[in-house]
């Protein structure tokens, strides 16, 4: 069948292991995300277990064929994406830990069945998570009061800096990455498929993630009106070696509320992946989980801060002599 086409809406998906299975029916298929990078297809999907009724979200990550796509080593990009899922269900972790996203549930890896677009020698991923409160963020962010729409940036803020911490950055942008719940005033991030590792040499190019920074307001659902009413000031905090004069020249153009799609011309963070220096290995035939390494993240952050002292105060002396120039 026409890979385009394929959909999971409907279909059975028997998870095993050890003799055991986990029988899951999918009611509907939320998201789908192509990467032509490495030859994957990722999709988002409520399921409901049959044996228990259990309603969860499954992410499923399988492979397409790769003729027709420029990959030139096939064992090297299977490399490649182990490494990613690995690093996606450690991502899951670090947001459930700070409570503002699912549990990690389970995962699979069993291969691609007949009917799948690259059936027997595709590999599928599968890992189940818990259901999230609240409403999708891309539904309901415009009959919100600013109330809850300063407190779902602040929220927002909160888990990309955490992210940023421990070395993973959201590539793009979109509300329906996220639920709140309105009634207890609380932020879910469940959507994982555009979060990356930042690549080791590049940790000093990103900032602490504030609440004016375009990776909180990329997410588009603050009403320019509500922006405005705040300090303009704040959204000028964070202009690294820039002029004064540029900055004035630009906002006459372009207005100060737009000075952030500038500072993305300039400020270019290239996506690029990493592969660690302590590996995660993962057996297929056991499923086994990722291998956790005590104390990595420790030291990525402890790194990381050290590494931002440097930069703010470098920044800090390049933005205070461009402005008394």
């Amino acid at each position: 069948m026409s890979t385009w086409k394929f959909d999971f809406t409907g279909r059975i998906e028997k998870l095993r292991r050890g003799g055991q299975s986990k029988d899951m029916i999918i009611e509907e298929q939320l998201t789908k995300v192509e990467n032509d990078f490495n030859a994957q297809r990722y999709a988002l999907v409520l399921a409901r277990r049959l044996d228990s009724g259990r309603r969860v979200l499954l992410k499923i990550r399988y492979d397409l064929n790769p003729r027709g796509f420029d990959i030139d080593d096939l064992q090297e990009n299977r490399e490649l994406c182990d490494d990613e899922y690995l690093g996606e269900l450690e991502t899951v972790k670090i947001v459930n830990s700070i409570n503002h996203g699912p549990a990690l549930l389970d995962w699979y890896t069993k291969r691609q069945s007949e009917d799948m677009p690259y059936p027997q020698k595709g590999i599928m991923d599968v890992y189940i998570m818990d259901l999230v409160p609240g409403e999708n963020v891309d539904d309901i962010f415009e009959d919100l009061e600013w109330e809850h729409l300063r407190i779902i940036r602040a929220q927002l803020t909160y888990i990309l800096e955490t992210l940023r911490i421990q070395g993973r950055i959201l590539d793009e942008q979109h509300p329906r990455f996220l639920n709140y719940n309105k009634k207890a005033k609380k932020l879910y991030f469940f959507d994982f498929s555009f979060c990356s590792e930042i690549p080791l040499d590049e940790l000093d190019m990103y900032d602490p993630i504030t609440q004016y920074d375009d990776w909180v307001l990329a997410f588009n659902i603050w009403p320019d009106e509500m922006l405005r009413s705040e300090p303009r000031e704040l959204l000028l905090l964070k202009v690294p070696q820039i002029s004064q004069r540029q900055i004035n020249m630009e906002c006459k153009e372009w207005d100060c509320l737009y000075l952030r799609q500038y500072l993305l011309h300039i400020c270019h963070c290239r996506r690029e992946h990493f592969q660690r220096e302590v590996s995660r290995i993962r057996d297929r035939d056991e499923n086994r989980p990722p291998q956790w390494h005590p104390g990595y993240f420790g030291k990525v952050s402890q790194t990381w801060g050290l590494m931002m002292a440097m930069t703010r105060k470098s920044q800090n002396t390049s933005i205070n002599n461009n402005i008394d120039a």
